[in-house]
């Protein structure tokens, strides 16, 4: 296995890793553990700095491996953009292109069944933002004087625009 290969693998096993963790995430949210979210946020920041780290490294490599093997500057044939891992893939013999492609492609499905859960998270969280924004709204109508009657028994304007339940009335 060649360095470049170590890092894509550790770069999927990070992605793993933070599909794991954002399966827990969302049971932590649908359980309201709070304390257990806290720590698999933190868990998370964790991996995506070493995923950055990773990322830095593998940038490196293939920069490498395309000064030795003679690969063009640039990506896609644009000399300003930086060199991917598909640009070295042609020059590379069959088997080691192989692995790299497959690691590859494993990265890019991890990456995209992270994006899918993030998002189902997102709502989630948002789900529940929205249910108690209503509930505090209709808390504080409970708990707010609002004119229903006046002492001599004759009704008072009352706004009910958006009002579900007016205990006055």
């Amino acid at each position: 296995m060649t360095d470049l290969e170590g890092i894509l693998a550790a770069q999927f096993a990070v992605y793993q890793l933070l599909l794991a963790l954002t399966a827990q995430e969302r049971q932590a949210i649908l359980a309201g553990d709070i304390q257990a979210l806290e720590e698999i946020v933190a868990q998370k920041e964790a991996q995506v700095a070493v995923l950055a780290a990773l990322e830095a490294r593998r940038t490196e490599a293939v920069n490498a491996w395309a000064g030795q093997l003679g690969v063009p500057a640039g990506s896609r044939g644009q000399p300003d953009s930086p060199l991917a891992l598909t640009d070295l893939l042609p020059y590379l013999d069959a088997a080691t292109a192989a692995r790299l492609h497959c690691l590859r492609q494993d990265i890019l499905a991890s990456v995209a069944d992270l994006q899918r859960q993030s998002q189902g998270v997102r709502l989630l969280v948002e789900t529940a933002l929205a249910r108690a924004n209503a509930v505090r709204a209709f808390l504080l109508g409970l708990a707010c004087e609002q004119p229903g009657y006046t002492a001599a028994g004759r009704r008072a304007e009352v706004a009910v625009d958006g009002l579900m339940l007016d205990r006055n009335l």
